[in-house]
């Protein structure tokens, strides 16, 4: 045989024994592959079971979640709703703070004002007390001043009185001189200068006055002329207003510069008034 065959041979040999190798091996293990099929489709049956079983559970637990996740969204939009709620009462209870701060504030300067006016009241209370016990010796001072004022008045009403009676009595006379004057305010107006029944003329050179004061309640007047001007009681003065005739004055009280005496005779419709002129010419 050629190198050639005998390459062949061995070639084929080598190759040969791999193959039988393999076909006793296939042989061999042809059992074992058929029970390791079995086992896998087992398997994959028993993967499928699963498999439909963790997707039921899977499905379970996803619906659950969604449950959980409504829940908790729902549980969350009621915690945002409450802390809504409580952020808002706690801007309403931070204004109220604010507020009350500054009420507090304002009671603080209030009160203060309050004690500085009770420190002023309580000065002016002592001072006040200061004038009550100065009133009350002024008031002791006063009703001892009152007492002889009351001592005073009693005298003066007692010289009141005896005027009311002099001037009543003045007036009776003047009642029943009435007719008597109004001859002389004729004999006056037309110029005759006569003495009838008892009177007598008034000698002496003429006075001229100005009267001072006029009291028609006691039907009483004075004048700025006195004893020192000649005036005597009893004398009379023609009052005048410039050209018009108010009344006569009868002198029933004499002083050095000044009388005063009772009025008589007005013109109607006319009463003597101060700064009068008052003169003797003209009367008897």
């Amino acid at each position: 045989m050629s190198t050639l065959t005998k390459i062949c041979i061995v070639v084929m040999v080598v190759l040969a024994i791999p193959t039988s190798a393999v076909m006793i091996q296939g042989v061999l293990t042809r059992a074992n592959y058929k029970q390791a099929y079995e086992d896998q489709v087992q398997r994959a049956k028993d993967a499928r079971q699963s498999t439909a079983a963790a997707q039921a559970m899977l499905s379970k637990l996803s619906e659950d979640y969604k449950a959980l996740k409504a829940l908790k969204q729902a549980d969350s939009d009621a915690h945002q709703l409450r802390l809504n709620q409580l952020q808002a009462e706690l801007n309403q209870a931070r204004l109220a703070n604010a507020q009350l701060s500054s009420d507090k504030d304002r009671l603080d300067a209030q009160t203060r004002i309050m004690a500085e006016s009770g420190r002023q009241q309580a000065a002016d209370i002592r001072t006040l007390t200061n004038q009550l016990a100065d009133s009350r010796t002024e008031l002791q001072s006063i009703k001892a001043e009152l007492q002889k004022s009351d001592l005073a008045v009693r005298d003066l009403s007692l010289r009141v009185g005896h005027a009311n009676e002099t001037a009543r009595k003045l007036r009776e006379q003047l009642v029943t001189r009435n007719e008597e004057l109004n001859q002389f305010r004729e004999r006056l107006r037309s110029g005759q200068v006569a003495v009838e029944g008892e009177s007598r003329s008034i000698i002496g050179p003429v006075i001229r006055g100005t009267v001072t004061s006029v009291v028609m309640e006691h039907n009483v007047a004075g004048l700025n002329v006195g004893a020192a001007s000649g005036v005597r009681e009893g004398m009379k003065f023609l009052l005048y207003r410039g050209a018009d005739l108010v009344g006569v004055l009868t002198v029933s009280h004499v002083d050095t510069n000044s009388c005063a005496g009772t009025l008589s005779d007005l013109s109607p419709n006319t009463t003597p008034r101060v700064a009068d002129k008052a003169t003797t010419e003209h009367v008897n």
